[in-house]
This record gives structure tokens, sequence and C-alpha cells, in this order.
């Protein structure tokens, strides 16, 4: 490997990723304390450590706690916050001072009715949003311990989101070049929706890194002669992803459909669904008494509590298909709703005033790469079968139009408008050329 490729592919993503690392945390900063949003998914950190204790017939394992949500997200907290739980436990100097305890103690209720006739509770309004002095003035001295540890949670989603971002530049050295990896990357990784929605303490940080991860080793595995590691990178990856959200489980289907048109190996497909499914199972205790009843059920109840919250929220109710694919495009394309938000850059508000020019460069990137997938271009035909089978997935299964909800679409607007802008510089190029030489064939 010369010097140049160990540049491009080892010393600019170390660089990229400290500078992401560094700007997150002052960003994280910015972002207020949410009880739904964060506070839930602290809380219930505690599955963490039933987890690593091998505490599996704990009857919380069969509850709503459990099948609401896959764990991984909850483990990766609970993981972070662990030291921090040893370090009190010793200040404590009591054996009987476990992890639930601990999260009492900092102000984490979500547990299930353990220990709580120990300690004062503070009766958290759900639906409160707000920073230290905001938690401060509406509930005192008692509520900062539970927004500190919130921000300290947030900690591990820097470098999860840069991760990411690294990811993506990776994904995009491999579809394209260099010099389009980078100018994407500084899009992409500095999206006010992917900051907003990444840096909390939920979900979409680890879920939006092994996104982007499975689709960049997805990628390696069609255009690399369907190599056998590759595949079990990936399945263990959609596994992990599917893991941490249940629509995670889209990628197992993308992979089906582009099999489905290219090879049909059956085998690899087989192989692929196992490996996924395995690695589900071992991750969610709840499924281990009977797999094949427990995972179906996962996803009704998951569908279930998503009816229960359209109708807490009827105004972010998508009822049907075409409402969910037209607010895709409206969230991101139309100046009526949050193209400032989900299609911009952090620091900025130019690229929000102009969301036609933006919808314009979308399509002409798409056409662009459709030209050349039709040119037999293998990498581009990948990328547009895998934006359309998520444009499909979600349309199913999108029935609340909540922010964070539509992180993993920011890889392909971002991807497609640059290279629509990519395109007509080309074409005005090639028009002026044609122009100022007349005779220059």
């Amino acid at each position: 490997m010369n010097k140049i490729k160990i540049i491009k592919i080892w010393i600019i993503p170390i660089i990229l990723l400290i500078i992401f690392i560094y700007l997150y945390s002052i960003f994280s900063k910015k972002i207020p304390v949410s009880y739904r949003d964060e506070m839930m998914w602290v809380g219930r950190s505690y599955f963490f450590d039933l987890y690593i204790k091998g505490d599996f017939d704990n009857p919380i394992w069969q509850s709503r706690y459990a099948y609401e949500q896959p764990k991984l997200a909850e483990y990766v907290y609970g993981a972070w916050l662990y030291p921090k739980y040893l370090k009190e436990k010793l200040q404590q100097n009591d054996p009987h001072f476990d992890y639930i305890k601990f999260l009492f103690r900092n102000g984490f209720y979500m547990t299930h009715g353990y220990y709580q006739n120990n300690y004062k509770i503070i009766d958290f309004d759900e639906t409160f949003i707000g920073f230290h002095e905001d938690y401060l003035r509406k509930y005192g001295t008692d509520s900062i311990n539970t927004v500190n540890t919130v921000y300290y949670a947030r900690i591990i989603n820097f470098f999860l989101l840069a991760l990411a971002a690294v990811i993506f530049y990776y994904v995009v050295y491999l579809y394209k070049n260099f010099i389009v990896a980078l100018l994407m990357v500084f899009f992409y990784s500095f999206n006010p929706l992917f900051i907003d929605s990444g840096l909390k303490a939920h979900s979409e940080a680890l879920f939006v890194l092994l996104f982007n991860s499975s689709l960049f080793v997805l990628t390696l595995y069609f255009v690399k002669k369907r190599s056998l590691k590759y595949l079990i990178i990936f399945s263990i990856l959609a596994g992990l992803c599917m893991s941490t959200k249940l629509n995670g489980i889209m990628l197992i289907f993308i992979y089906f459909v582009i099999n489905f048109f290219s090879s049909r190996n059956i085998f690899h497909i087989f192989l692929s669904f196992l490996f996924s499914i395995l690695i589900f199972i071992v991750l969610n205790p709840f499924t281990y008494s009977n797999p094949i009843i427990k995972i179906p059920q996962m996803f009704e109840k998951r569908m279930e509590a998503a009816t229960v919250q359209s109708k807490q929220f009827p105004s972010n109710y998508l009822p049907t298909p075409a409402s969910r694919l037209n607010r895709i495009y409206s969230n991101f394309f139309s100046s009526n709703y949050y193209a400032c938000e989900y299609n911009n850059i952090y620091f900025l508000s130019f690229f929000s005033k102009y969301p036609p020019i933006l919808l314009i460069l979308f399509l002409c990137g798409i056409f662009s790469e459709i030209y050349l997938a039709a040119k037999s271009n293998k990498k581009s035909l990948i990328l547009l079968i895998i934006f359309l089978c998520i444009l499909t997935t979600m349309s199913f299964y999108l029935k609340l139009n909540w922010d964070r909800y539509y992180i993993q679409l920011i890889f392909f607007v971002v991807f497609y408008q640059y290279i629509g802008l990519a395109f007509l510089f080309d074409r005005i190029k090639k028009s002026l050329i044609k122009i100022l030489n007349p005779n220059n064939k």
C-alpha cells in the first residue's frame, strides 16, 4: 500500500474521527434533555446488569420493558455507566448497593418498581424538555444528578456518531473517490437531524453506525465476488442493527432482494438469515423460551405500541403508505415542513431557504446513478436498490412522523444531492466548452 493510499484510508479518517468527536462534544451541550427520549433509555440500562449476570429467569425479561425495544442500545448505556456505578458502590461501602439502586439514587425510576419505597421519587413530566437550569427551576436540586447522568451517557454517542460519519466516508470512497468522499462527509456529519437525533441518549447513534457499516460490508460482498467473509460480517452487523432497533430487519430484506436479482444463492441467503437471527436471539433473552413465537411477538408489540402512540399524538400519525412517502419528501424537500432541520448544515441556514434547488440536485443525482446503473455500474445499481428497499419498508412501518425515524435516509439524501451537483457542474462545463469552442469535437 503506497503512502497516498495510507493517507486516504487511515490518516484522513482518523483525523476526521477526532474532529467529529470534539465537535459533537460541543454540540451536545446545546441539546436539551428530554424524559421520553433519553431518561427512559438510560433508566433501562439496568438490563445490561441483568444480562452480564446471566439473570435470565428474572420475570422482568417477560415484561413489556423487555419486548418493547431490543436491548443492545440499553446494554451500551449500561456498559458505559457501569464503571461510574462501581465507583459509587465503593463510596457507599454497601455490598447490597446494586446497579438498580445506583439508577434510583440518580433519579431514574424506569426499573419495574424496584426499591421505589427507599428513594424520593421525582414526578418527571414525560413531555418536559430542558437544560440544567430548566430542571433546577421545575424540580429542584434533586433533578441535577439525573440530568448530569444523561449528559454523561451521551458521551458514548460522540464516538458512535463520529464512527458512523467515518464509515459514510468509506462508503462514498468505495462508490466514488477520495475527493467526493471528503466533500460528502462534511455535509453528512454536520446534518442537523444527524446531530440532534444521534447525540441524544437513545438508540439512533448506535443504529446509524451499524446501519452504515452493514451497507459498507454488503457492498464489498457484492463487488468482491460474494466473499463468504463479507457475508458473515454483514450478517453479524445486521443482527446487531436489528438488536438496536427492530427496523434494522430491513437490512436482511435488502440482502434478499439484491441476491434475488443477481446470483440467487440460496445457501448464502440461508446463512445470512441464520447468523442475523442467532445474534438477535442471543441479545434478547425475552426470546429464549421460544424464539419462533417470541420474535414475531416483539414486532407485533412494537406495532401495537406505535398504534397507541399514534392516538396519543394524532398530529404525527401517518395512516397510509402514501402519507408516509409524502412526509419523507416533505421533511427533506418542502419549505412547508422541516427541510431546515432535515436537509441542511448544522451551523448554517442557507440551504433551508432553497429546498426546491435541493430537490433538483437530488433528482439529478438519481438520474445520474440510474444512467450509470444502466451502463452496468454494479455499485450504482446496488445503492439504488438499497435506497428503494428502504423507502418501501418505511412506507409499511413508519406510523409516526418523529424526527429520529428518518436518520437512515440522510445517507441517501446527501449522497444523491451532491452527486447531482457534480452532474450539473459536469453538464455546464461541457456545454460551455462547446459554446466557447464550437469546432472542438
